[in-house]
């Protein structure tokens, strides 16, 4: 669809959709081959325009 997924360590972003992901976790998790853990264990739904300023940055 065209969106840009800024990828930083542990969290992405993706500014026009203003949704946020992030790997840090607590303790007891599976972990990938990196030692990050495997899944996204949350998510930020932000309001429209809320991640805009990443692309501005980039």
């Amino acid at each position: 669809m065209g969106f840009t997924v800024l990828d930083e360590t542990l969290y992405a972003y993706v500014p026009h959709l203003s949704l946020g992901f992030t790997r840090v976790a607590g303790h007891g998790v599976p972990l990938d081959s990196d030692g990050e853990p495997l899944y996204f264990q949350a998510v930020l739904t932000g309001p429209a325009g809320y991640y805009d300023f990443m692309v501005a940055e980039g």
